[in-house]
């Protein structure tokens, strides 16, 4: 659940969605919920107050799996933060502008503050997904990006030569450290286990990315439904 439909929360909602997860914003604004509603295929937008318990509870709060707090106004945002947390909600994530704020951040139990300055829409997707991206940087306007992933030991890709592998042509492995030693790669290179991948992908091709170096059972959002409580069902909303 994303509550706030401003520039932040729609290229937030855009990433979620292009990663296959299931998106709601709450956007108080009704012309920029028929913007949101019209430009973002397969996400709910519900035109209403975030800031309004019953309407957060109708909406099945308490069910979701991660809660972002992107409203323009930094004490509605840890208000709706500390809400999600008695919530029970395994991620919260609230936008918060103000240096002063942040060492309330730690007191509240708030998992993650974001200032809007410093951090991408990007940066918060891989917080929620959880995996192990070492690094990650925005290129062509927020068209691609440029990450550094640290192979899982069941990557898919261990042991495949790149020629093999099928790799679009939106997606380019740039370079592999091992060891130490930083190797650029070609079509007879092999990535192994704990190897640092620097990739360079469109959003396009954020899918092929997840499954070339996340098994099946473990995709880069499988810490979103998985959050220290053992197994869960996707939920509806």
């Amino acid at each position: 659940m994303i509550l706030g439909g401003g520039r932040a929360g729609f290229y937030l909602a855009q990433r979620l969605l292009t990663s296959g997860l299931i998106v709601k914003i709450i956007e108080q604004d009704e012309q920029r919920c028929t913007y949101l509603a019209s430009s973002l295929k397969g996400a709910l937008v519900i035109c209403g107050d975030g800031t309004d318990l019953d309407l957060l509870q109708d909406e099945s709060l308490g069910e979701m799996d991660a809660l972002v707090s992107l409203t323009g106004n930094d004490e509605e945002n840890l208000m709706l933060a500390l809400l999600g947390k008695q919530q029970r909600v395994p991620k919260v994530v609230a936008k918060v502008s103000r240096s002063n704020f942040v060492p309330l951040i730690e007191q509240l139990g708030i998992d993650r503050a974001v200032n809007p300055v410093l951090i991408s829409a990007a940066e918060i997707v891989r917080f929620i997904q959880g995996g192990q991206i070492a690094s990650l940087s925005l290129m062509f306007g927020g068209q691609a990006e440029a990450v550094e992933i640290v192979v899982p030991a069941d990557a898919p890709i261990i042991g495949r030569r790149l020629a093999e592998a099928q790799i679009p042509r939106g997606l380019v492995i740039g370079a592999i450290v091992r060891r130490g030693q930083v190797l650029i790669p070609d079509g007879a290179s092999i990535v192994e286990a704990h190897d640092r991948v620097i990739a360079f992908c469109l959003h396009s091709e954020l899918p092929t990315l997840d499954k070339l170096f996340y098994p099946k059972q473990r995709r880069l959002w499988h810490e979103l439904w998985h959050s220290g409580k053992g197994p869960r069902k996707p939920s509806t909303h």
